[in-house]
């Protein structure tokens, strides 16, 4: 990044809102699926070397609860850091028993939530899975900039990190060059570390550290079971010493 901002002028969507007249430019964004952890350490490395992002936040991720005590704080942070903050969204979640009138009014309420934990406007949107997911009823919209539409990725060159890894032409582009003088960079952090290895192995570390996370909340769950006093009594009821549960085994097992 620090050669490209030698030659290009670092933008994010939430620019294009405004009169934006820029011959060579880059857009560098990151689309939040599953790694939230991975997104912060990425902003925080970012604002470091003076380069702004854009991060789509999925509201309905299985990975991670953006309004649980643990990332609430998230979108407000990644503004405090300078980057911009948009909205990732799931069409088949959103298009799921809806109409056209109705996937609007879910889109505007999960930008409304995001400007809530921003305190900030939401300029951008992006399709979470395109490749994949049914057709994107936003892809027109005037009322926010796409991420996906021509302007972003037809009329400039855009490159994509999906599954991971860089096609050649991007390799080639981002590394020894010649680069395109407009240009969107998607990353997503959840497969980039400052430790050796592949998208595989990046994959696994995520895995491991969801099924870290879940045994850290079951033993806290179990621990919480044990102290409960509805669950003491419950026990104390049901156990084998109990006159109330002999009583009632007799009524089933006589023939």
């Amino acid at each position: 990044m620090n050669d490209l901002k030698q030659t290009h002028q670092n933008l994010t969507f939430g620019d294009f809102a405004k009169s934006c007249d820029v011959s060579f430019y880059y857009l560098l964004r990151h689309d939040i699926d599953r790694c939230p952890n991975a997104a912060l350490k990425m902003a925080e490395l970012e604002a470091q070397i003076g380069v702004r992002a854009t991060y789509f936040l999925l509201p309905n991720s299985i990975n991670y609860n953006l309004f649980s005590p643990e990332y609430i704080f998230m979108p407000h942070r990644l503004v405090e850091l300078g980057h911009e903050v948009g909205l990732h969204y799931d069409v088949d979640v959103i298009q799921f028993h809806s109409t056209r009138t109705t996937a609007e009014k879910i889109l505007r309420k999960y930008i409304s939530l995001l400007e809530t934990l921003t305190g900030r406007r939401v300029h951008s949107i992006a399709m979470h899975n395109p490749s994949t997911s049914r057709e994107d009823p936003f892809k027109n919209t005037n009322r926010y900039l796409n991420a996906y539409a021509p302007c972003f990725t037809k009329e400039i060159a855009y490159f994509s990190d999906a599954g991971g890894a860089w096609r050649d032409r991007a390799y080639r582009a981002l590394t020894t060059g010649p680069r395109p003088s407009r240009l969107q960079i998607l990353i997503h952090p959840v497969f980039w570390s400052d430790k050796p290895g592949d998208c595989r192995a990046r994959l696994k570390s995520f895995i491991d550290a969801q099924h870290d996370r879940i045994e850290v909340k079951r033993r806290m769950m179990e621990n919480s079971l044990k102290k409960h006093p509805g669950v003491i009594e419950s026990d104390c009821r049901n156990s084998s010493q109990s006159p109330w549960v002999q009583q009632a085994r007799g009524k089933f097992t006589r023939k």
